[in-house]
């Protein structure tokens, strides 16, 4: 332990659904059975934590620390832990964590795809503040990390603001790149331009498409950051109906269809406007529902069969799309400061909700 280590730890508390945080003091626990603890430098405001504060999360216990997107430093470890690659841990390391935990045998562990665990943990999703240690969420001064967790040292040029979308966002974007196979040539299009849009738009870059273009409502901050990731192109649903878009988009292929969709977005109605502009035999791939939606009807022969599409859901990610997905932000090559548009502290929660959900920002993050 360092001397400079407090005696507790602050961390906003959702005890209600529709309520506000209440923020709380717990005491800081000594981490053991390979536990790291962890100071929060930063942590991402997610859309997804929006849904949970208004019950909308089947996963969500009462009460909970939320905040799934976490920057730190060590502030203690217990013996055997270590870095993702079996790499000693130090106290005072920069890191940054992934956001579940795995049981590592179950059927779909062992078929190396974690994210689909049955025992799966979610730190500030499903993981309780009730009992004793309590701190398993990312809305707080420090958060105790169970055995197991991966863990990656970060580079320390970078702000640590800027990697907290690399957890989350830039790990699912990851995840459903590996779906969309884009191997150079292709025409995408991305629905929404939020994190998980840049994300996509810097990966299909890097992997040599030739046409990236993203839909969004209406000109503002957003679009213009698509634009400055590379995006050769952004339409807006204010100027264009869905006859209007397919046309437009059959224009520019030639007749064809773009050969990849991926919908950011977590509007299931995006589906079949999505599937119509895609060509026959293109992929669908959607990272953007992260709750349950209202069901739409689908004309499957027409909208998926005769046409052969690919359709992926992705579902979170795993430590590997994690690591990809910090050597994508802290390459430099794309303008991920951007993305965060307001810091706040712990105390600024009420003001931070009411930019997330009046939507003002582009990537809202906690210094606490």
């Amino acid at each position: 332990m360092t001397e400079s280590k407090p005696d507790t730890a602050r961390a906003l508390v959702l005890e209600e659904f529709n309520k506000p945080f209440v923020l709380r003091e717990f005491p800081l626990p000594e981490p053991r059975d390979g536990e790291v603890l962890a100071r929060v430098v930063a942590a991402g405001i997610c859309g997804s934590d929006l849904h949970m504060q208004r019950g909308h999360d089947p996963r969500t216990p009462l009460p909970i620390i939320p905040g799934h997107e976490g920057v730190g430093e060590i502030v203690a470890i217990d013996d055997g832990a270590t870095l993702h690659d079996g790499s000693p841990l130090e106290v005072g390391m920069p890191v940054v964590w992934e956001r579940s935990l795995t049981c590592g045998k179950c059927y779909f562990c062992l078929r190396n795809e974690r994210y689909l665990c049955v025992e799966r943990k979610i730190y500030g999703i499903n993981m309780s503040s009730a009992d004793p240690p309590h701190l398993f969420g990312n809305y707080a001064t420090h958060i105790l990390l169970n055995k197991g967790t991966s863990i990656y040292k970060r580079d320390t040029s970078i702000d640590p603001a800027i990697l907290v979308s690399a957890t989350c966002s830039g790990t699912t974007a990851v995840h459903a790149h590996e779906y969309a196979e884009i191997k150079g040539g292709e025409t995408v299009l991305v629905y929404g331009s939020g994190p998980v849009a840049a994300f996509q738009i810097a990966l299909a870059l890097d992997s040599g498409a030739k046409w990236v273009v993203v839909i969004t409502r209406a000109p503002g901050r957003k679009a213009d950051i698509a634009l400055e990731f590379g995006a050769d192109e952004v339409i807006f649903k204010s100027d264009m109906d869905s006859c209007k878009l397919m046309n437009y988009i059959l224009y520019q292929t030639d007749k064809i269809g773009v050969d990849v969709v991926i919908d950011t977005t977590p509007d299931p109605n995006i589906f079949n406007e999505a599937v119509q502009v895609l060509r026959r035999g293109g992929t669908y791939v959607n990272p953007g529902l992260a709750v349950p939606a209202d069901p739409i009807p689908v004309e499957l022969y027409s909208a998926v069969v005769n046409k052969d599409l690919t359709i992926r859901g992705v579902w979170a990610g795993d430590a590997s799309h994690l690591g990809k997905s910090i050597e994508l932000v802290q390459s430099g090559n794309y303008p991920f400061d951007k993305l965060v548009t307001h810091r706040f502290k712990l105390e600024e929660h009420e003001e931070a909700w009411r930019v997330l959900t009046s939507k003002e920002g582009v990537k809202l993050v906690f210094e606490p």
